[in-house]
């Protein structure tokens, strides 16, 4: 898989560049290569103390100021509404979003497979059936990241 990965990465930059300089290349292989070894090593989350700080809910909570509009979540619909608020200038809009911003790995071809066992990923699971999918259970891979 990381081979074909590489592959489709490359093509890709010859297909968007006329020239490909060597630095190019290896920068996308380390992009590529260490998205990997992290994906391999990633524990899924288990809880949400990571989004407090210092990981205890009980802390004082950051106070951001005052809003006419608070929007959670930067995915497609967020970010539209948030937008098109945006629009009226006399409004002040906070957009939420738990995930960081993308970076150049989000942006190659194919590589969403390994973002699936990423901090890129919520980590979720499906709940076992009775009487669908073998009363199995399985990653259920929602994106946890916003364009910049």
């Amino acid at each position: 898989m990381f081979i074909l990965i590489m592959l489709i990465a490359y093509s890709q930059l010859v297909y968007t560049c006329n020239e490909v300089s060597e630095s190019q290349i290896d920068y996308l292989e380390s992009l590529i290569d260490s998205g990997f070894q992290k994906s391999k090593t990633y524990n899924t989350r288990t809880d949400n103390s990571d989004f407090f700080p210092n990981g205890n809910i009980n802390e004082e909570p950051i106070k951001y100021g005052m809003y006419d509009f608070i929007v959670v979540g930067a995915g497609s619909s967020g970010s539209v509404v948030s937008s098109r608020l945006s629009e009226v200038e006399k409004w002040n809009i906070l957009l939420l979003e738990a995930g960081d911003f993308d970076d150049d790995f989000t942006q190659i071809p194919y590589t969403y497979t390994l973002l699936h066992f990423s901090e890129r990923n919520w980590g979720y699971f499906t709940t076992p059936q009775k009487n669908g999918c073998f009363g199995k259970k399985f990653s259920y891979p929602l994106g946890l990241t916003m364009l910049k």
